[in-house]
């Protein structure tokens, strides 16, 4: 087989291999990862190509294959018996895992929370629409530090255990983790280096600032379908260079960068929680500042269209991509916990009988 072929048919089986992953068959997804990396590796003998993308997504399989047993070996331990064990050992590791998941869910009392919580304000609609994200912005962040009302009518409100609840699976977590840490490095920079007041400087930061918002809004929309993508059709996908391999590799190289992206998108545990959600409102905290400088721009500076323009687009991009990632999480991690509370609840009547 040739080298174009092995790689061909690596592609194949991770194609089939993400599949499997999607549809929670682990054990297939694992032997066709596996056999896909063998074949990348016949392919990597050829030494009159540059294999430095192959080499890169032979390690991306070899990840995921290992995330993949973690999870099976978690199931395993965790549909085990939850008798004490016969033999000797310390309850440690496994036996910490068979613990959390034989708990029944607990109903702990979230009434003072709920007592001290005030609904926010309705939503900014008209001419002050450009508020939006910054209102929606403080709602999670104030569920998250503390819990928090959803809407102004009080109809549900989120406690912070819900964000904080270990073992959640969220889609492309690192990515995001990433995109946090980097938006507020680069608010911390725009915030703290000049005054606001001074037009020439802020138009050149707000610049800098949205071409890093656009890079990754670029990153984001690969490994998550609800961002909007910025690419143009001819732009190459998912930063990869495709020159690094030799011209009849161009259109295999697009097909893995493709089949990564989705394996970049897979849920995945979040074994610390509390670290993604402490960048969530470090993000939500840096960008607050911008709210009154859109509305000095707005209101006193109305003939800076080229601020104006700037200032908008660091909001959308807050609001359509921060804020739309942030209650999909929302979503996934409110489903989670109530499954948990039906089990709980479940456990608790079969007891009562």
């Amino acid at each position: 087989m040739s080298t174009a072929q092995s790689v061909e048919r690596a592609i194949q089986l991770a194609q089939e291999a993400v599949k499997s992953d999607e549809a929670g068959d682990l054990d297939e997804a694992i032997r066709l990862y596996m056999q896909s990396v063998e074949l990348i590796k016949h392919g990597l003998q050829d030494k009159t190509v540059d294999n430095a993308v192959l080499l890169k997504y032979k390690d991306l399989y070899c990840d995921r294959i290992a995330e993949l047993r973690h999870s099976l070996e978690i199931t395993v331990v965790e549909s085990a018996p939850t008798q004490a064990p016969t033999t000797g050992g310390t309850a440690s590791g496994a036996g910490a895992a068979v613990a959390e998941s034989t708990t029944a869910f607990v109903f702990d009392d979230d009434a003072e929370a709920i007592k001290a919580a005030r609904p926010p304000a309705p939503c900014p609609t008209g001419a002050e629409e450009w508020r939006r994200p910054f209102w929606l912005m403080g709602i999670l962040r104030t569920s998250m530090l503390q819990g928090g009302y959803m809407s102004s009518d009080a109809r549900v409100f989120v406690p912070r255990r819900v964000w904080v609840q270990k073992g959640g699976k969220l889609a492309a977590r690192d990515a995001k983790l990433e995109c946090a840490q980097c938006l507020v490095v680069e608010l911390q920079k725009v915030r703290t280096v000049f005054d606001f007041r001074q037009v020439p400087l802020v138009s050149k930061e707000l610049e800098r600032l949205g071409e890093t918002m656009d890079t990754l809004q670029t990153s984001l929309a690969r490994v998550l379908s609800f961002v909007p993508d910025l690419r143009s059709s001819t732009a190459s996908t998912g930063g990869v260079s495709i020159s690094m391999l030799t011209q009849g590799f161009k259109g295999l190289a697009k097909t893995l960068d493709k089949t990564a992206a989705r394996l970049g998108a897979m849920p995945s545990k979040a074994s610390n929680p509390s670290e993604y959600v402490r960048a969530l409102v470090s993000v939500f905290e840096h960008a607050a500042f911008l709210e009154p400088w859109l509305e000095h721009y707005v209101k006193l500076v109305p003939e800076q269209p080229h601020v104006l323009e700037k200032l908008h687009r660091c909001a959308a991009f807050l609001y359509e991509v921060v804020c739309a990632f942030v209650i999909q999480d929302l979503d996934a991690l409110i489903q989670r916990h109530m499954r948990k509370a039906l089990a709980g609840f479940v456990k608790g009547a079969e007891k009562g009988d």
